[in-house]
């Protein structure tokens, strides 16, 4: 997250760059490239994560899209009793949440 409050790419920011932390706003000293292979989201109640002390959108290239998925497994979570909440942990939700996922991947794949 930029200190203007929008979302960029890291791929983006360079040295120079205004970015929000857990401090508050810091510059980007430096920048360096890291390729791992994988597709991962961390789902928090919190729209934004802390990664190294920054903090960042845990969605890649379609945040939108996927913060609204997860608002409504955190909303059932909050306004559920607990037993029904564990609904969402079952293997037909969780089946479910894998098969989007693997199609969003695959869209963002054939777009990008």
């Amino acid at each position: 997250v930029v200190c203007s409050g929008a979302l960029a790419y890291a791929d983006a920011l360079k040295r120079g760059d205004c970015v929000r932390t857990v401090a508050g706003e810091e510059t980007v000293v430096s920048v360096r490239w890291m390729v791992k292979r994988g597709v991962y989201t961390a789902v928090t109640h919190n729209e934004f994560i802390v990664v190294g002390g920054a903090v960042a959108s845990p969605f890649a290239h379609v945040h939108t899209l996927a913060h609204w998925w997860y608002n409504l497994h955190r909303a059932a979570t909050r306004m559920l009793p607990v037993r029904f909440a564990r609904v969402l942990h079952s293997r037909g939700v969780v089946h479910v949440n894998e098969l989007i996922g693997m199609g969003a991947t695959k869209m963002l794949l054939a777009v990008y």
